[in-house]
């Protein structure tokens, strides 16, 4: 996978603003893979640079205040919201400086990052020009961040400003992150599109006491449906859904799934999709839907039902001793419901600890 780096280091005091605006300015340069997101036209000189004069403390202080959301919300199914937008644009990173059109949106294990060029504008001396959307790893981007605080915080000490705002609240979220407790709640706050502390006790208490009935990777899922203006009406549809009708199955492959937590989650799922194929006997054979019925212990109807609910996701409920399980799909159409089985069925042997697949 690629890689996303934000390196500064040529410091130069400014004339203005705040000593931690003034004492971090910096030539800012941006990488994601061999794009270079803060590539940009002076309109003044007329010449293209790779490196662009911005102060590194706004940034870094807008990347500590949305670290948890960047970290672990995801993109919404609908328009994005205010408070979404300010927690995952750099254009909020703000103080006047014109950044780079960015924005972070992560799905728990990964972050898509898009940049998007500016648009021709006389009266604006700088125009970024890349256009660039790539994947990294949350790990890789905890990393990168990580480094560039480290720089910032850095300077600050080195000309006396060691007792910032920046400095209290990155110190704070590093030992946050270093609370499993703390960490886990945060994260669901995230997930659930809340800043610190805003989520509310009752919605979460909920949450956790669904942790032991469905799973925490299954409630990791469940979390971002419900990030909405009203997510305990979400919760409990969902939980209702969950007590619902479906079909009852049983997946009996026996293979023991290998699985490179480094590869791209597409790569992975080519992986598993060969095992199990091999595993089935298929034989490069084509996956029509009475094997991919049979191979969850289904008949063909499951597919070509009418059985099924408008609802934002579906899912497997295991039952009893966890050999059989119960599919709940919420397609229509017969190519959203072999998706549906077929995902269903990769999160069955992929994760044999949860009770819900989602």
């Amino acid at each position: 996978m690629t890689y996303f780096s934000i390196d500064c280091g040529d410091w130069e005091s400014a004339l203005h603003e705040t000593p931690e605006i003034r004492e971090t300015s910096t030539k800012l340069k941006m990488h994601l893979g061999n794009a270079v997101i803060t590539r940009y036209e002076d309109i003044w000189s007329d010449k293209v640079r790779d490196k662009v004069r911005l102060s590194a403390y706004p940034l870094a202080l807008w990347f500590a205040s949305s670290w948890w959301r960047l970290r672990w919300e995801s993109l919404p199914k609908s328009i994005p919201s205010h408070s979404w937008r300010m927690s995952h644009e750099l254009a909020a990173a703000g103080h006047g400086y014109l950044w780079p059109k960015m924005l972070f949106a992560s799905d728990g294990e990964n972050i898509q990052i898009w940049a998007v060029q500016s648009s021709p504008n006389p009266n604006m001396a700088v125009r970024y020009l890349c256009d660039a959307s790539d994947l990294i790893t949350g790990l890789q981007f905890e990393h990168s961040i990580d480094h560039f605080m480290d720089c910032v915080i850095a300077r600050l000490d080195s000309v006396g400003l060691g007792r910032t705002s920046l400095l209290d609240l990155w110190t704070e979220i590093c030992a946050e992150r270093e609370n499993a407790d703390i960490s886990d709640y945060r994260r669901l706050e995230a997930m659930l599109g809340f800043d610190p502390d805003e989520c509310p006790e009752e919605l979460h208490l909920q949450f956790s006491d669904l942790i032991p009935k469905a799973g925490a990777d299954a409630v990791a899922e469940i979390a971002p449906v419900c990030a909405s203006p009203n997510p305990q009406k979400i919760l409990k549809e969902i939980t209702e859904f969950a007590a619902s009708r479906g079909y009852e199955g049983q997946i009996d492959i026996p293979i023991n799934v290998e699985t490179d937590n480094s590869a791209a989650p597409w790569q992975r799922g080519k992986n598993l999709a060969q095992q199990i194929r091999s595993q089935a006997g298929l034989n490069g054979d084509a996956v029509d839907d009475k094997v991919l019925c049979n191979l969850l212990g289904l008949t063909k109807d499951a597919i070509t039902d009418q059985l099924y609910s408008n609802h934002p996701l579906g899912m497997a409920v295991r039952i009893g001793d966890r050999a059989r399980s119960k599919f709940l799909l919420s397609k229509r159409h017969r190519t959203g419901r072999r998706f549906e089985l077929a995902r269903l069925l990769c999160e069955h042997l992929v994760d044999k600890q949860n009770n819900y697949a989602c």
